[in-house]
């Protein structure tokens, strides 16, 4: 829950964003938790976000105008419908919906969304936001103490959710961080060992401020409020454009971490940092000018291995899969946006020995988010690389030469796009915003406990401030 009575949030919530699932209280659109320690992740959460400005309280929110709901799962077994109803609440109304739970991070849990959730992830990325899609920023999890992968988490593998990981101060991968394929960004949200930890004040329960909140429960609003300075900036960007807005975006924070490698679209990817660390200000510089991607084809191919094998811990297996890409039908593929690999026929299960017996678990469902790494009928995906793609522009790789994509990339050429990137900062001085419609929302005083829709009116008077969605977390589910 959110408890919308502190002094940095008071102004901000929004009603019609929140809805209590328990109805403890009677009032269906009262988020509010217990107020306790335990009860306080969600406030905190909301904080980030959408903390005043210019109150001389606590701190201010990364998008300080937005409107701030909270959806109260606390206190009581949560199931695949409760789940689906939160994520599917007001979908018209809500713009993005922030996400910073998910299965146990004890490294041998497999989970993710079951039947009616799946369904509501895509129902709200197809149909949300009157078309657009509802944006799902999600925590990529705690687990990396114990060797978790957020490759076991369906959340993360999901295509129409944003995964969001957590790095240092400094740049380093956070140590509870979880890395797999899934992961699509990260922000700063703490998690060196020892040292200095910049002071961030935060709202929680009871009016209260705080000062520590690591983890990527706290990257992940974080990441929430950037995508919302981008959608105030254009809020005709779809689901998908967001995405694509990220890819385009996002900075190398540590060239020299191992695991970087360029894709063939030239974009830098690592299986910890995404895409890269979310830059606030280029986003929203690059938000003003995006246009609109076009429509989303899926080509679908099955695939199956020769004789059955039984992997070890840490042992993996290589399945080539020749495509033509659907090619000479409406679903041809151009440019790779999204693979997903999922055992439809249930024949790869995961075993973990529980007071020594073996215990089948969830059926394997894996992801991989990558962008424009193919063109079938232009190039190779193992051919050479002339160009490194950051910044939304393309440099040229330093002294003409090419980089063969087969191989891991050379310290200098890392070295040289961080240069570049770090080079080219944008301040908010430089942002230039093109004049636009712009929507202002205006809602009943008075929220009735009907599940009537609110009226919306529009003008050009003011600009819209985009709502979240605040989810809390559930006996079922393990909070990042």
């Amino acid at each position: 829950g959110v408890d919308h009575t502190n002094k940095d949030l008071q102004k901000n919530f929004e009603a019609f964003a929140s809805f209590d699932l328990l109805a403890s209280h009677g009032l269906s659109h009262d988020p509010m938790p217990i107020k306790d320690e335990e009860n306080s992740h969600g406030t905190r959460c909301a904080g980030e976000v959408s903390m005043e400005a210019n109150n001389s309280y606590c701190g201010v929110g990364i998008a300080f105008n937005a409107r701030i709901g909270g959806i109260r799962l606390l206190d009581g077994p949560v199931t695949d419908a409760m789940e689906a109803s939160a994520l599917t609440y007001n979908i018209h109304f809500i713009d993005i919906y922030v996400c910073s739970w998910g299965p146990r991070d004890n490294g041998a849990e497999m989970d993710g969304p079951h039947f009616l959730t799946e369904r509501a992830l895509r129902l709200g990325a197809h149909k949300g936001r009157v078309g657009k899609g509802s944006i799902f920023v999600w925590a990529a999890g705690n687990g990396g103490l114990y060797d978790d992968h957020c490759g076991a988490d369906g959340y993360i593998n999901s295509i129409y959710t944003i995964a969001i990981g957590a790095i240092t101060q400094s740049g380093k991968p956070a140590y509870f961080g979880e890395a797999c394929p899934g992961v699509m960004a990260v922000t700063p949200a703490g998690g060196g060992y020892g040292g200095y930890q910049p002071l961030v004040t935060l709202t929680t329960t009871g009016d209260g401020c705080v000062t520590h909140f690591p983890g990527t429960s706290s990257a992940a609003p974080i990441a929430a409020g950037i995508l919302a300075l981008a959608l105030e900036v254009n809020p005709a960007l779809t689901w998908r454009g967001v995405q694509h807005l990220i890819a385009i975006t996002a900075k190398i924070p540590d060239p020299e971490e191992p695991g970087w490698s360029i894709n063939a679209a030239g974009y830098h990817v690592h299986h910890r940092y995404g895409f890269g660390v979310l830059d606030a200000g280029l986003m929203v510089q690059q938000a003003a000018l995006f246009q609109k991607v076009g429509r989303q084809r899926t080509c679908t191919q099955e695939a199956t291995f020769d004789s059955p094998r039984i992997l070890s811990p840490g042992d993996s297996v290589t399945l080539r899969i020749h495509s033509k890409a659907c090619q000479g039908t409406s679903n041809e593929i151009s440019s790779l946006e999204h693979v997903q690999v999922t055992d439809h026929k249930g024949e790869v299960w995961s075993c973990a020995r529980q007071r020594g017996e073996e215990t089948p678990g969830a059926l394997l469902s894996a992801t991989l988010i990558l962008y424009g790494t193919y063109r079938p009928q232009q190039s190779s995906p193992e051919g050479p690389l002339q160009s490194i793609v950051s910044m939304g522009s393309r440099h040229p790789i330093p002294g003409g030469g090419l980089y063969r994509r087969a191989r891991p990339p050379p310290p200098y050429l890392l070295q040289w796009v961080y240069q570049m990137e770090r080079d080219r900062k944008v301040r908010a001085a430089d942002i230039i915003v093109p004049a636009r419609q712009e929507v202002q929302y205006l809602t009943h005083k008075h929220i009735p406990n009907t599940h009537t829709h609110p009226v919306i009116y529009c003008s050009n008077k003011s600009l819209a401030s985009p709502n979240f969605l605040w989810i809390s977390i559930s006996p079922r589910t393990h909070l990042h």
